[in-house]
């Protein structure tokens, strides 16, 4: 089921007791609802994936997540109702300019893990994770 560019798996995870979900390297595009309802402790996201489909972790329930820089494109409802404590974005500014969801405005609120997260983490100057606490938004 798993090639070496995509993850086709279209909910063969669905709402499963995986304790950890590791996304290979060889993978760069996670298929629609590979993984939705899923209670893993970790999601930890292959430094390749380009892509995530819609529903791919849709109402997950996890304790963290990382994105790699390597994303870019988020499908509309990717994840939503996902429930994150810590989410770790790689590189912020790569973060920013993520295609995220479809044309519909509305569309971007339902696919981004950082509406669902309670932490969220970026790396700082020295490459080491620290925890956002204020964001400045230049003119």
């Amino acid at each position: 089921m798993i090639d070496a560019r995509r993850m086709e798996v279209y909910s063969a995870f669905y709402n499963k007791n995986l304790n950890n979900i590791t996304i290979p390297n060889s993978v760069k595009i996670i298929g629609e609802n590979a993984f939705q309802s899923c209670k893993p402790n970790n999601i930890t996201l292959g430094s390749s994936v380009e892509e995530i489909c819609r529903d791919a972790f849709a109402y997950c329930h996890t304790l963290s997540l990382n994105i790699p820089s390597s994303l870019k494109k988020l499908a509309v409802y990717s994840f939503n109702s996902a429930n994150i404590t810590d989410l770790f974005i790689e590189d912020l500014a790569s973060w920013c300019q993520v295609y995220k969801g479809d044309t519909k405005p509305q569309s971007y609120l339902v696919c981004v893990p950082t509406l669902y997260a309670q932490n969220i983490y970026t790396k700082n100057a020295l490459g080491e994770y620290e925890i956002m606490t204020s964001i400045e938004v230049p003119n």
